[in-house]
């Protein structure tokens, strides 16, 4: 008997505040509905810094849910510091503080982008997978 990967399914991260890329401050800018029980896959990113992006000029990408009563749970994060600016490179997350969604227990999951120093604009693409 064959055995089959089991495909992802993206889950729709829509526009979220009316910020739109390339970000110049901090924000929510994506949000999408977790409206049936999955599993987190990959948190797929292409991110480019403008101008300046280093070790203490960087952004940080963080994924969270947050429950029908309102606890938020960071699921995890990736930073751009050790890219170069300037270029569009893809960051990833593939592991989260959370294994399995439950629609009951989680009403969406949202991107927040954080400013460390003074990076230049981030522009971002996001993809989030679940099985």
């Amino acid at each position: 008997m064959a055995t089959r990967e089991r495909p992802l399914t993206p889950a729709a991260l829509v526009p979220h505040e009316g910020v739109i890329s390339p970000y110049t401050t901090n924000a929510n800018p994506y949000i999408t509905p977790i409206w049936r029980d999955c599993t987190p896959a990959r948190l797929a990113l292409g991110v480019s810094v403008l101008t300046t992006n280093n070790g203490s000029n960087y952004w940080t990408i963080t994924l969270s849910t947050i429950s029908p009563a309102g606890a938020i749970v960071a699921q995890g994060s990736v930073t751009t510091a050790a890219l170069g600016p300037n270029l569009w490179l893809p960051l990833g997350l593939t592991t989260f503080a959370t294994a399995r969604w439950l629609a009951s227990a989680i009403s969406l999951a949202y991107l927040t982008i954080a400013k460390t120093g003074a990076p230049g604009a981030l522009g971002l693409a996001p993809a989030l997978y679940v099985l």
